[in-house]
């Protein structure tokens, strides 16, 4: 920012306001209870997904398998019979 001062050009410096933590113990305890809930909350989702994720899995390596070339070891395989 630029004041003029006497026909001069000035800088004007601009200080932020510091944030300053005031403890309050009522609302820290609440916050922290609501974060407990919330990460009880979500280990359970995770916990009950997990057949959901299980079946993504196999279905995406049975599709990654189905688009990778055939492996050539059968055809060594056969001559060593």
């Amino acid at each position: 920012m630029f004041l003029r001062h006497h026909g001069k050009t000035i800088t004007a410096r601009h200080k932020e306001p510091s944030m300053i933590y005031a403890p309050n113990t009522a609302i820290d305890k609440q916050l922290l209870s609501h974060s407990h809930k919330l990460v009880r909350e979500a280990m359970l989702l995770l916990r009950s997904s997990d057949h959901l994720v299980s079946a993504q899995r196999l279905r995406d390596e049975l599709e990654q398998e189905r688009r990778q070339p055939p492996h050539r070891d059968s055809a060594r395989g056969g001559s060593d019979h």
